[in-house]
């Protein structure tokens, strides 16, 4: 438990844990000291001035995020100097700052703006013209820069070098003259630059995807979860209407800290869903209402012989637990969940080790890290910036990267120089120079790529080498798609065999297929959607993608594209996460799971009971 320590705000004593940031202390009280290049994720910087408060003992004011909490400290906030100071400070900010208000995306949850309302002078003395600066330059993919904005606040400087591991952005020139720049036109790279926008305090900073599409006012803010990759980031979709118009981070220690990735944070935009019911008539597939949809649906499954139910890793629990529930009814002997045996075999062996990581936070405290057989930062972004380490030296002592020869790698950046990459077969690598590393003294984290588990590369033996070191020992196993680590535990649960080998062979005259993700689901993704393409039965078909199949099938059920599901999902080492979405009452669409209320006969003893009905 942290000490408790009593220090004087504002001429009242007040209790809290010692070291707390005064800024946050500030908060709490709902007395928030106001600041621009202080931000939690980036450390103190204190070059912006606008947090100068009164400390007794100092004869000048002092930048307040330079403070911790301490026993016996005495500050004030709200004296006469300490609103002058920052009237000073806002005026000689606001000198050259453009009147961009109505028109700047930032406009509405502008710090700079909202600063200013509290604490700034009611007008201006320039009588000169204001300076001008370089607007609308594009330095990224994502981003686009506007220096007449820009209040040199190094935010973004500092979270490219020290978050990000790329120092991609400097402070040019000196004085007055002082600009922020990317090195000779060189433009971002890294994957993470949809943060600048989040963090910088003006605008100057803002996403191309974003710009000039909704206020923030127009907007609801609904707390979900990005389904971007296993790990589920916290975030928050804003929606116009029933348009989703930008995702940005929350706050989550254990998982993302105040970060998103630009595969979660922009990735939606590629995701379409399924917009309309179709039913196949006289050989061609004509819209229909979705209850035709559904009738159809069960008309097919019950009238089967040897039906199949064949869930994917784009399912929420709840369709899930209503799969299970359908699989049961029609009394299907194949498993409906596509799992290899080794994964099964996995599964329950990572339970029983007791090494399973259960959070990303307190990763700096290992000395070594290995991954096997993937590249975090393509697959698992915000596990690679995690261990990049960030401010204050999160970062473990090494992290070794083991792939096989020729697979895709994303070069880390300058962040990186703890890095290093093995070109070597996983499993042969563990067999040889990889045992020295897991006998060693150090205290050790091993990722695993699904594709090593689904092989059955990691074995008895392997569990018992890592069970037995005498240093801490932590086990992830990174598994691919939105929701594959509660598939697994359904399909761990459910003996029979697996669906794929009965899809492949022909075996079942209807197939219902729903929320497949053929890169998590299929070990070979390119037979496994042949196989569904040249289903010899019926094909009910409820998934995003899959062109060829939905084209082939007799039935295509409506659903939502992944970031507009609403029900609850499970990251990848376990931990349950709410996907919620809005849409407006009038044009308030089903769930993808009440489509399993009119497959399902409605006896006294089997009625499904779908959880997750709310939205937002």
């Amino acid at each position: 438990m942290a000490e408790k320590v009593t220090l004087v705000y504002n001429g009242r004593p007040v209790e809290t844990e010692a070291g707390k940031p005064l800024i946050a202390l500030s908060r709490e009280l709902g007395d928030e000291i106001p600041h621009f290049c202080y931000h939690p994720g980036l450390g103190v910087d204190g070059n912006c001035r606008m947090c100068l408060i009164e400390l007794t003992g100092s004869p000048n004011l002092v930048p307040g995020c330079t403070l911790s909490a301490a026993a016996g400290m005495e500050v004030t906030t709200n004296s006469e100097s300490v609103r002058k100071a920052r009237q000073g400070v806002l005026e000689f900010i606001l000198i050259n700052h453009p009147l961009d208000c109505p028109i700047c995306d930032k406009g509405g949850e502008c710090p700079l703006q909202e600063t200013t309302r509290r604490h700034g002078p009611a007008h201006s003395r320039l009588a000169d013209p204001k300076n001008t600066a370089v607007k609308h330059r594009v330095i990224g993919e994502h981003i686009i820069f506007d220096a007449e904005r820009c209040i040199l606040c190094s935010r973004c400087v500092r979270y490219q070098r020290d978050v990000a591991g790329r120092e991609e952005l400097m402070l040019r020139m000196r004085g007055d003259r002082v600009v922020v720049d990317i090195f000779e036109e060189r433009p971002l790279t890294s994957g993470f630059t949809g943060n600048l926008a989040d963090i910088c305090p003006v605008g100057a900073l803002t996403t191309r995807e974003f710009r000039f599409q909704a206020r923030p006012w127009e907007m609801r803010a609904v707390a979900t979860a990005c389904g971007g990759c296993s790990l589920h980031c916290a975030a928050t979709s804003w929606w116009k209407g029933a348009v989703l118009q930008r995702l940005t981070a929350d706050v989550d220690h254990a998982v993302n800290d105040w970060w998103l990735c630009d595969k979660g944070r922009f990735g939606y935009a590629a995701e379409r869903g399924v917009a309309e019911c179709l039913v196949r008539r006289q050989g061609v597939q004509v819209p229909v209402s979705p209850a035709e949809a559904a009738a159809q649906a069960r008309a097919l499954l019950a009238a089967a012989q040897q039906p199949l139910v064949l869930a994917g890793s784009l399912a929420t629990d709840e369709e899930l637990a209503a799969c299970a529930a359908l699989a049961r009814q029609l009394r299907i002997a194949v498993r409906p969940f596509p799992a290899a045996p080794a994964e099964l075999d996995f599964l329950p062996a990572l339970g029983r080790s007791g090494l399973e990581l259960d959070s990303l936070a307190g990763l700096g405290r290992l000395r070594r890290v290995l991954v096997l057989g993937e590249d975090p930062e393509l697959a698992h972004p915000i596990l690679a910036l995690r261990l990049l380490g960030g401010v204050g030296g999160q970062a473990p002592g090494e992290v070794v990267l083991v792939q096989a020869p020729g697979a895709p790698w994303a070069p880390p950046g300058d962040g990186s120089r703890h890095w290093s990459r093995v070109e070597a077969d996983p499993a042969a690598w563990l067999d040889g120079e990889g045992a020295a590393l897991l006998a060693g003294e150090e205290s050790l984290l091993v990722a695993v790529s699904a594709s090593l588990v689904r092989r059955g590369a990691l074995d008895a033996r392997w569990f018992a080498a890592l069970g037995a070191r005498r240093a801490e020992t932590r086990l992830l196993w990174l598994l691919p798609g939105l929701n594959r680590r509660r598939l697994l535990a359904a399909a761990a649960a459910w003996p029979g065999p697996d669906p794929l080998a009965s899809l492949q062979g022909g075996e079942a005259d209807v197939v219902f297929a729903f929320g497949l993700d053929p890169a998590a689901d299929f070990p070979e993704p390119a037979r496994g959607e042949q196989a569904l393409d040249l289903a010899s039965g019926a094909l009910i078909l409820q998934c995003d993608g899959l062109e060829a199949a939905r084209a082939a099938a007799a039935v295509v059920l409506a659903r939502r594209a992944p970031v507009d599901l609403v029900g609850t999902v499970t990251n990848t080492w376990g931990r349950s996460r709410s996907l919620r979405s809005w849409h407006p009452v009038a044009g308030r669409r089903p769930l993808d799971s009440d489509w399993f209320a009119p497959l399902l006969a409605q006896t006294a003893t089997d009625k499904l009971e779908v959880a997750g009905r709310h939205e937002g």
